[in-house]
């Protein structure tokens, strides 16, 4: 039943990501929206994700979400109350203790046995969390000149509201299972500063985004050129990912745990 659950939930997560992209698209650079807009749309495509985010934890796990909130709330405290020069550490030690907690908690608990727990996105978070709080020493302790290309892009200078990070942590595209993705990265998507979405609003539409593209690539490397056409991707990863969750369900019920163990 687990594994069940657990890939209905990926489909689902697949379904929000339309309907995010489709009926709550940014509205950053497109003409006649105000600031103000943006930035309500901004706080919609966050509640969104978030809130989406919860209730498939919730369809999976049941009220074992309420770790995954404890460390989140935990760490985000640390972010508030710790010095820069020292939140990267504390906030390290801190989630991975509360990790690893958790780690030996199921040894002990739940021997020999496959459960799909709280703990994968649990290991999730920890990654986050500590990009963020790794972020934010280099934002405000480091000079520009003195970080590398990685760190400029990727440095916070101001803490991020609890909205924003809540939303970075628990996001539906990626609690379950990753992928793992920067913050700034997932903030500029949500944000619609993102290189797809700046594309498409200054020519109008992908079609003339990606023939503009095409005019210029000549003169820049393919590597810089955004991919203006993110269907196929999103469909093959689909299409693997269904063979690794159809696998999962139908196959390693055939190998219990117990044989490893003799």
């Amino acid at each position: 039943v687990l594994q069940v659950n657990f890939i209905l939930a990926q489909l689902a997560a697949v379904a929000l990501s339309f309907v995010l992209r489709t009926r709550l698209q940014p509205l950053s650079g497109t003409e006649g929206s105000s600031k103000q807009h943006q930035q309500h749309r901004q706080q919609q495509r966050h509640k969104f994700a978030l809130l989406s985010g919860l209730l498939l934890t919730y369809f999976c796990f049941g009220k074992q979400v309420l770790l995954a909130l404890m460390l989140g709330a935990i760490c985000y405290l640390l972010l508030l109350t710790i010095p820069p020069l020292a939140v990267h550490r504390i906030t390290l030690v801190v989630c991975m203790s509360l990790l690893s907690a958790a780690h030996l908690y199921r040894q002990t608990m739940q021997q020999a046995t496959f459960v799909i727990d709280i703990t994968g996105p649990l290991m999730l978070m920890v990654q986050r969390i500590t990009t963020v709080a790794f972020g934010l020493h280099d934002g405000r302790t480091k000079e520009p000149e003195k970080m590398t290309a990685m760190q400029r892009k990727n440095a916070i200078t101001t803490t991020p509201s609890m909205l924003e990070y809540f939303s970075y942590l628990m996001s539906f595209h990626s609690i379950l299972a990753g992928p793992f993705l920067m913050f700034c990265d997932y903030r500029d998507y949500i944000n619609g500063d993102d290189d797809y979405t700046k594309a498409v609003v200054q020519c109008k539409s992908v079609e003339q985004a990606q023939q503009r593209l095409q005019d210029c690539a000549a003169t820049r490397p393919s590597s810089q050129i955004p991919p203006l056409n993110p269907g196929t991707t999103a469909f093959k990863k689909l299409a693997l990912g269904a063979v690794f969750g159809i696998s999962t369900v139908c196959v390693a019920s055939y190998y219990p745990v117990t044989l490893l163990t003799g």
